[in-house]
């Protein structure tokens, strides 16, 4: 009997890198270290990540800010760009980089380039479904924050849309 030579299988690079962005590699205020609130938010939002090279003001931005048991902000991951009208994303992507970042809560935050922060129904059912999942892996969503038109924003803990 002959020996055949194994097969070749073909394997694919499905790796993928997160970049975790944190507080040391883009020093923040000492009042935007201070525990999480929607306007330090904001405020790092408009000081740090409109510098991220991935940012495009002309389409909306989502990225997760990290944040530690003590609910002071560790760092931001950039998730998704959207196409024209809505982000494309999964909840697996929006809590992906914080249970690799060993954050103990998450904040989502993206901008709305119309400059209105009103949420759509897509950001209401994808942060409902984020925070049904945060709370599956024990990763609180804090908060979600939309970006409008300076200096307008919405949080939405603030307006009734997550507990607490």
């Amino acid at each position: 009997m002959q020996e055949q030579e194994p097969k070749s299988i073909e394997v694919l690079d499905l790796a993928v890198e997160y970049k975790l962005v944190t507080v040391r590699e883009c020093p923040a205020p000492e009042q935007m270290l201070e525990p999480v609130e929607p306007e330090n938010i904001v405020a790092y939002w408009r000081t740090h990540i409109v510098k991220h090279p991935a940012y495009n003001a002309d389409v909306e931005n989502l990225f997760v800010v990290l944040v530690s048991a003590g609910l002071r902000i560790k760092g931001h991951v950039f998730v998704a760009a959207s196409v024209p009208d809505f982000i494309l994303t999964t909840v697996a992507n929006v809590i992906r980089p914080a249970i690799i970042g060993a954050a103990q809560g998450l904040i989502m935050i993206h901008n709305h380039p119309s400059g209105l922060p009103t949420p759509t129904k897509a950001d209401i059912n994808l942060t409902g479904k984020v925070y049904r999942a945060s709370e599956l892996v024990e990763i609180p969503l804090v908060d979600h924050i939309i970006i409008g038109a300076h200096p307008s924003y919405t949080s939405f803990r603030r307006s009734g849309f997550l507990p607490g």
